[in-house]
């Protein structure tokens, strides 16, 4: 399996700690992450690292999403590893203080899932990657606007 990382960052206005909470909440996730609702948690207890969550994905239509957080470090860190669904991927979102805000570094690293794919990935990697890195940094501008609207 071929896997490529994508990141993109921005800069809100708001202190790390709020920026956090908002970005790492499952509940929040369909305000800003594009073709993310109905956002469930699975395991009981204290969310963390090993929590299982699913949600429906729009892609070629709804696919119901399984993830298990693999990084849980409040305020600066959370991470998911989505292995169902429409492509595997690990996504992370890194959080720092800068002056005026905070900065958010939004990464995915994906896989794909079938040898055609993969070829496609070869093929076309500036391109695929550009695509990831434009989607990253739209979802970061929609986390911008629901946060600093607050």
């Amino acid at each position: 399996m071929q896997t490529m990382e994508a990141t993109a960052d921005i800069i809100i206005s708001k202190p790390i700690k709020e920026v956090f909470e908002f970005a790492a909440t499952p509940k929040n996730w369909d305000k800003w992450v594009k073709g993310i609702s109905n956002v469930q948690i699975l395991t009981p207890g204290k969310y963390g690292i090993g929590t299982v969550l699913t949600s429906d994905y729009e892609y070629r239509g709804v696919t119901e999403m399984r993830y298990v957080v693999t990084a849980w470090k409040p305020p600066k860190l959370h991470a998911v590893r989505a292995k169902d669904g429409p492509f595997p991927f690990d996504g992370r979102i890194r959080f720092e203080s800068v002056d005026g805000g905070t900065r958010v570094y939004n990464t995915i690293s994906a896989g794909s899932d079938h040898k055609c794919v993969s070829v496609m990935w070869t093929i076309g990697r500036p391109v695929i990657r550009w695509m990831m890195r434009r989607q990253l940094g739209s979802e970061l501008i929609e986390l911008k606007a629901q946060i600093e609207k607050e």
